[in-house]
Protein backbone atom coordinates (compact mmCIF):
# COMPACT_ATOMS: atom_id res chain seq x y z
CA UNK A 1 0.00 0.00 0.00
CA UNK A 2 1.56 3.39 -0.23
CA UNK A 3 -0.01 6.99 0.51
CA UNK A 4 0.71 10.34 -0.84
CA UNK A 5 0.94 12.90 1.61
CA UNK A 6 -0.28 16.30 1.23
CA UNK A 7 2.06 19.58 2.13
CA UNK A 8 2.23 20.10 6.58
CA UNK A 9 0.10 22.86 7.50
CA UNK A 10 0.98 24.67 10.55
CA UNK A 11 -1.56 27.54 11.61
CA UNK A 12 -3.23 26.73 8.58
CA UNK A 13 -0.52 27.37 5.97
CA UNK A 14 1.48 24.87 4.25
CA UNK A 15 5.20 24.85 5.24
CA UNK A 16 8.27 24.69 3.39
CA UNK A 17 9.92 22.53 6.03
CA UNK A 18 8.76 20.42 8.78
CA UNK A 19 10.73 19.07 11.03
CA UNK A 20 9.47 15.61 13.63
CA UNK A 21 10.97 13.31 16.27
CA UNK A 22 10.31 9.96 15.63
CA UNK A 23 10.20 6.85 17.84
CA UNK A 24 9.98 3.06 16.72
CA UNK A 25 10.40 0.48 18.32
CA UNK A 26 8.09 -2.79 17.00
CA UNK A 27 9.30 -4.16 13.38
CA UNK A 28 5.85 -3.14 11.01
CA UNK A 29 4.71 -6.46 9.51
CA UNK A 30 3.09 -4.73 6.81
CA UNK A 31 4.64 -1.32 5.29
CA UNK A 32 2.86 1.24 4.24
CA UNK A 33 5.12 3.39 1.68
CA UNK A 34 4.42 6.90 1.48
CA UNK A 35 5.52 9.52 -0.77
CA UNK A 36 5.46 13.36 -0.98
CA UNK A 37 6.59 16.34 -2.37
CA UNK A 38 9.53 17.39 0.21
CA UNK A 39 12.96 16.04 0.16
CA UNK A 40 13.20 14.38 3.14
CA UNK A 41 16.22 13.99 6.10
CA UNK A 42 16.68 10.90 8.24
CA UNK A 43 18.61 10.89 10.71
CA UNK A 44 19.59 8.16 13.79
CA UNK A 45 19.61 9.81 17.90
CA UNK A 46 19.66 6.80 19.35
CA UNK A 47 18.81 2.72 18.91
CA UNK A 48 18.24 1.54 15.00
CA UNK A 49 14.96 1.67 12.91
CA UNK A 50 15.17 0.34 9.36
CA UNK A 51 14.59 2.77 6.52
CA UNK A 52 13.27 1.42 3.09
CA UNK A 53 13.30 3.78 0.43
CA UNK A 54 12.25 2.07 -3.09
CA UNK A 55 13.22 -1.58 -3.17
CA UNK A 56 16.47 -0.56 -1.03
CA UNK A 57 16.82 -0.84 2.83
CA UNK A 58 19.59 1.19 5.09
CA UNK A 59 20.06 0.47 8.89
CA UNK A 60 19.15 4.10 10.63
CA UNK A 61 21.19 3.73 13.60
CA UNK A 62 22.66 6.63 15.72
CA UNK A 63 24.43 9.49 13.83
CA UNK A 64 23.44 7.53 10.30
CA UNK A 65 21.75 9.83 7.49
CA UNK A 66 19.62 9.06 4.87
CA UNK A 67 18.75 11.23 2.05
CA UNK A 68 15.14 10.56 0.15
CA UNK A 69 13.89 12.24 -2.79
CA UNK A 70 10.81 14.14 -3.41
CA UNK A 71 8.11 11.28 -4.93
CA UNK A 72 10.57 8.33 -3.43
CA UNK A 73 8.29 5.94 -2.01
CA UNK A 74 9.48 4.94 1.70
CA UNK A 75 9.13 4.08 4.83
CA UNK A 76 10.89 3.70 8.26
CA UNK A 77 10.68 0.83 11.16
CA UNK A 78 11.75 -0.50 14.05
CA UNK A 79 14.32 -3.27 14.40
CA UNK A 80 12.62 -4.20 17.62
CA UNK A 81 14.56 -2.24 20.01
CA UNK A 82 13.86 1.67 20.83
CA UNK A 83 14.83 3.85 18.52
CA UNK A 84 14.43 7.30 18.14
CA UNK A 85 15.36 9.26 14.81
CA UNK A 86 15.01 12.86 13.26
CA UNK A 87 12.88 13.28 9.70
CA UNK A 88 13.38 16.70 8.24
CA UNK A 89 11.04 17.16 4.77
CA UNK A 90 11.50 20.16 2.79
CA UNK A 91 10.50 21.34 -0.41
CA UNK A 92 13.19 21.76 -3.25
CA UNK A 93 12.15 25.46 -3.70
CA UNK A 94 13.89 25.80 -0.54
CA UNK A 95 16.73 25.33 -2.27
CA UNK A 96 15.87 27.42 -5.51
CA UNK A 97 15.88 31.36 -5.05
CA UNK A 98 14.03 33.05 -7.38
CA UNK A 99 17.25 35.20 -8.26
CA UNK A 100 20.17 32.67 -8.20
CA UNK A 101 24.08 33.01 -9.25
CA UNK A 102 24.75 30.50 -11.55
CA UNK A 103 26.56 28.36 -8.84
CA UNK A 104 23.99 28.61 -6.41
CA UNK A 105 21.81 26.73 -9.74
CA UNK A 106 24.28 24.49 -9.72
CA UNK A 107 24.40 23.24 -6.06
CA UNK A 108 20.50 22.83 -6.06
CA UNK A 109 20.68 20.94 -9.52
CA UNK A 110 23.64 18.59 -8.19
CA UNK A 111 21.58 17.80 -4.84
CA UNK A 112 18.60 17.12 -7.63
CA UNK A 113 20.53 14.81 -10.30
CA UNK A 114 21.97 12.78 -6.89
CA UNK A 115 18.55 12.34 -5.15
CA UNK A 116 18.39 9.20 -7.64
CA UNK A 117 20.93 6.69 -8.16
CA UNK A 118 23.37 8.81 -6.31
CA UNK A 119 24.57 8.41 -2.82
CA UNK A 120 21.90 8.60 -0.22
CA UNK A 121 23.03 6.88 2.82
CA UNK A 122 26.00 7.99 5.13
CA UNK A 123 26.74 6.29 8.04
CA UNK A 124 28.03 7.89 11.11
CA UNK A 125 31.83 7.68 10.90
CA UNK A 126 31.30 9.53 7.54
CA UNK A 127 29.78 12.41 9.09
CA UNK A 128 32.09 12.53 12.36
CA UNK A 129 33.85 15.25 11.02
CA UNK A 130 30.79 17.31 10.04
CA UNK A 131 28.52 19.27 12.20
CA UNK A 132 25.82 17.68 10.87
CA UNK A 133 24.21 15.81 14.33
CA UNK A 134 24.20 19.10 16.17
CA UNK A 135 22.52 20.94 12.89
CA UNK A 136 19.47 18.45 13.34
CA UNK A 137 19.49 18.83 16.91
CA UNK A 138 19.08 22.96 16.04
CA UNK A 139 16.24 21.99 13.68
CA UNK A 140 14.40 19.76 16.04
CA UNK A 141 14.49 22.81 18.59
CA UNK A 142 13.68 25.62 16.73
CA UNK A 143 10.68 23.69 14.92
CA UNK A 144 9.26 23.01 18.25
CA UNK A 145 10.31 26.41 20.18
CA UNK A 146 8.67 28.13 16.95
CA UNK A 147 10.03 31.64 18.15
CA UNK A 148 10.18 34.85 15.74
CA UNK A 149 12.60 33.91 12.99
CA UNK A 150 12.77 30.20 13.30
CA UNK A 151 11.58 29.85 9.52
CA UNK A 152 14.76 31.63 8.77
CA UNK A 153 17.17 29.31 11.06
CA UNK A 154 15.22 26.36 9.40
CA UNK A 155 16.45 27.08 5.79
CA UNK A 156 20.13 28.03 7.22
CA UNK A 157 20.55 24.91 8.80
CA UNK A 158 19.12 22.64 6.07
CA UNK A 159 20.81 24.61 3.63
CA UNK A 160 24.16 23.78 5.61
CA UNK A 161 23.11 19.73 5.67
CA UNK A 162 22.60 19.67 2.26
CA UNK A 163 26.38 21.65 1.54
CA UNK A 164 27.35 19.14 3.70
CA UNK A 165 26.09 16.09 1.60
CA UNK A 166 27.05 17.90 -1.59
CA UNK A 167 30.76 18.31 -0.39
CA UNK A 168 31.08 14.20 0.65
CA UNK A 169 29.36 13.49 -3.12
CA UNK A 170 32.43 16.36 -4.65
CA UNK A 171 35.15 13.92 -2.09
CA UNK A 172 34.59 10.87 -4.20
CA UNK A 173 33.99 12.68 -7.76
CA UNK A 174 35.32 16.00 -7.99
CA UNK A 175 34.53 16.30 -11.52
CA UNK A 176 30.66 17.05 -10.56
CA UNK A 177 31.63 20.72 -9.31
CA UNK A 178 33.03 21.52 -12.86
CA UNK A 179 30.55 24.01 -15.30
CA UNK A 180 31.11 26.59 -17.62
CA UNK A 181 27.48 27.73 -18.46
CA UNK A 182 26.21 31.41 -18.66
CA UNK A 183 23.00 32.53 -16.73
CA UNK A 184 20.65 32.70 -19.72
CA UNK A 185 21.63 28.69 -20.01
CA UNK A 186 21.09 27.75 -16.76
CA UNK A 187 17.76 29.51 -17.36
CA UNK A 188 17.16 27.58 -20.50
CA UNK A 189 17.71 24.19 -18.60
CA UNK A 190 15.40 25.23 -15.53
CA UNK A 191 12.67 26.03 -18.52
CA UNK A 192 13.44 22.56 -19.57
CA UNK A 193 13.17 21.04 -16.97
CA UNK A 194 9.84 22.80 -16.01
CA UNK A 195 8.49 22.03 -19.41
CA UNK A 196 9.19 18.28 -19.04
CA UNK A 197 7.34 17.90 -15.71
CA UNK A 198 4.22 19.56 -17.18
CA UNK A 199 4.20 17.51 -20.49
CA UNK A 200 6.17 14.16 -20.03
CA UNK A 201 4.04 12.07 -21.74
CA UNK A 202 4.28 13.79 -25.25
CA UNK A 203 7.54 15.77 -24.49
CA UNK A 204 9.96 15.73 -27.67
CA UNK A 205 13.21 17.68 -27.51
CA UNK A 206 11.88 19.45 -30.77
CA UNK A 207 8.63 20.58 -29.20
CA UNK A 208 10.43 21.47 -26.03
CA UNK A 209 13.17 24.22 -27.88
CA UNK A 210 10.42 25.39 -30.20
CA UNK A 211 8.72 26.02 -27.01
CA UNK A 212 11.33 28.21 -25.50
CA UNK A 213 12.72 29.53 -28.32
CA UNK A 214 15.91 27.80 -29.67
CA UNK A 215 17.23 25.18 -31.61
CA UNK A 216 17.09 21.22 -31.23
CA UNK A 217 20.71 21.51 -31.50
CA UNK A 218 21.29 24.01 -28.73
CA UNK A 219 19.23 22.57 -26.96
CA UNK A 220 20.68 19.27 -26.55
CA UNK A 221 23.77 20.75 -26.34
CA UNK A 222 23.41 22.81 -23.52
CA UNK A 223 20.99 20.46 -21.57
CA UNK A 224 23.22 17.71 -21.82
CA UNK A 225 26.30 20.12 -20.77
CA UNK A 226 24.41 20.87 -17.61
CA UNK A 227 22.66 17.88 -16.55
CA UNK A 228 24.78 15.24 -17.51
CA UNK A 229 22.09 13.46 -19.21
CA UNK A 230 20.72 13.84 -22.75
CA UNK A 231 17.43 15.29 -23.22
CA UNK A 232 15.66 11.86 -24.01
CA UNK A 233 17.16 10.34 -20.89
CA UNK A 234 15.97 12.97 -18.87
CA UNK A 235 12.47 12.47 -19.92
CA UNK A 236 12.32 9.15 -19.66
CA UNK A 237 13.58 9.58 -16.09
CA UNK A 238 10.38 11.47 -15.93
CA UNK A 239 8.26 9.12 -17.20
CA UNK A 240 9.64 6.35 -14.82
CA UNK A 241 8.93 8.31 -11.72
CA UNK A 242 5.59 9.11 -13.13
CA UNK A 243 4.84 5.41 -13.81
CA UNK A 244 6.52 4.38 -10.48
CA UNK A 245 2.95 6.42 -8.81
CA UNK A 246 1.08 4.32 -10.92
CA UNK A 247 2.21 0.92 -10.29
CA UNK A 248 1.68 1.49 -6.23
CA UNK A 249 -1.40 3.43 -6.61
CA UNK A 250 -2.90 2.11 -9.79
CA UNK A 251 -4.39 -1.43 -10.87
CA UNK A 252 -3.73 -0.42 -14.25
CA UNK A 253 -1.58 -3.23 -16.47
CA UNK A 254 1.77 -2.57 -17.68
CA UNK A 255 0.34 -1.79 -21.34
CA UNK A 256 -1.91 1.22 -20.11
CA UNK A 257 0.94 2.42 -17.79
CA UNK A 258 3.20 2.59 -20.47
CA UNK A 259 0.85 4.33 -22.91
CA UNK A 260 -0.69 6.61 -19.97
CA UNK A 261 3.24 7.57 -19.25
CA UNK A 262 4.26 8.21 -23.19
CA UNK A 263 6.42 5.08 -23.74
CA UNK A 264 5.69 4.25 -27.45
CA UNK A 265 5.42 0.27 -26.40
CA UNK A 266 5.14 -1.76 -23.35
CA UNK A 267 8.33 -3.76 -24.40
CA UNK A 268 10.37 -0.78 -24.42
CA UNK A 269 8.65 0.58 -21.08
CA UNK A 270 9.35 -2.49 -19.33
CA UNK A 271 13.15 -2.53 -20.83
CA UNK A 272 13.66 1.62 -19.07
CA UNK A 273 11.78 0.17 -16.00
CA UNK A 274 14.17 -3.11 -15.51
CA UNK A 275 17.52 -0.76 -16.44
CA UNK A 276 16.83 1.99 -14.33
CA UNK A 277 15.31 -0.12 -10.94
CA UNK A 278 17.13 -2.99 -11.73
CA UNK A 279 13.70 -5.17 -11.50
CA UNK A 280 10.45 -5.44 -13.92
CA UNK A 281 7.60 -3.44 -12.88
CA UNK A 282 5.16 -6.02 -12.36
CA UNK A 283 8.04 -7.32 -9.85
CA UNK A 284 8.38 -3.78 -8.66
CA UNK A 285 4.67 -3.59 -7.94
CA UNK A 286 4.38 -6.90 -6.04
CA UNK A 287 7.71 -5.95 -4.09
CA UNK A 288 6.60 -2.74 -2.24
CA UNK A 289 2.70 -3.61 -2.42
CA UNK A 290 3.82 -7.22 -0.80
CA UNK A 291 6.67 -5.26 1.41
Amino acid sequence: MVIYEKRYLRNGVPVPIQCIRMKQKNIKQNLIFHYHDYIELLFGVSGSAKAYVGTESYDLGAGDMVLVGNDVFHEVTGNGDDSVYIVVKFLPSVLFAESQTLSEYTYARLLLQHLRGGKIYFRADELADTPISSLFANLIREWDEGHFGYELSLRADVTSIVLHIIRKWLAADPTLAEYSMTAAQSELIRNAISYVELNFADATEADCARELGVSSAYLSRVFKKGMKISFSSFVNDIKLKNAEKLLLSDSASMTEIAERVGFSTVAYFISCFRQKYRVTPNRYRKLLRGN
